[in-house]
Parts: C-alpha cells; sequence; structure tokens
C-alpha cells in the first residue's frame, strides 16, 4: 500500500500505509524515541455536513480516550491521540501481523 501526501503525521514519519478501511492505518516512528507504532488516521467521507463530520470526530476521539484508559495484556497501548492540521490521530502499539 502506499504512504500518505505527506510522509509525516504529527510528530511520526510515516513508513508505510498497512490498512484501510473506515480508517487509514499506517506503519509509523516516534522520532523523539526511535519506536515504531501503529498510527490510525481519521478518515472522513467529503458527502458528510458538517454536524455529521463533528460527529465522526467526536466519537473519534472517545474511542483513542476510552482505549488510552485500558490496560490489559491483550489491548495495544494507545500512546497519543492527536491533531495535526485538519487530520486527527491516534498513536498505538505496533504488532506485527
Amino acid at each position: 500500500m502506499s504512504t500518505s501526501s505527506t510522509n509525516t503525521l504529527g510528530k511520526y514519519q510515516i513508513i508505510r500505509e498497512i490498512a484501510r478501511s473506515n480508517d487509514i492505518v499506517y506503519e509509523a516512528i516516534d522520532p523523539s524515541i526511535n519506536r515504531r507504532v501503529a498510527l490510525k488516521e481519521l478518515s472522513i467521507p467529503p458527502n458528510l455536513d458538517g454536524a455529521q463530520r463533528r460527529e465522526r470526530i467526536e466519537r473519534f476521539w472517545r474511542e483513542g480516550k476510552a482505549a488510552g484508559r485500558l490496560s490489559h495484556p491483550n489491548i495495544v497501548t494507545i500512546f497519543e491521540v492527536g491533531k495535526d492540521g485538519d487530520r486527527h490521530f491516534i498513536a498505538m502499539e505496533f504488532l506485527e501481523g
């Protein structure tokens, strides 16, 4: 799969796109500590009106914050929920496979 139109999102350097469905998931590097992460970027369909867009963004942030409060060996660790310009993302533990 291809990389994004830019090779960074927030502080993260995108290596490659690894999945795409409702949102886009990248393999990326956190350059401050040289850690590989999975970076989930919110994808908003262009046909949504303003209220629908806001709800989609709010839901994405709720998801990231809720997952970030969890601690379990079978759940990936959330490192950051963030925004870079108009792009929203969740940085999480990268798992092979």
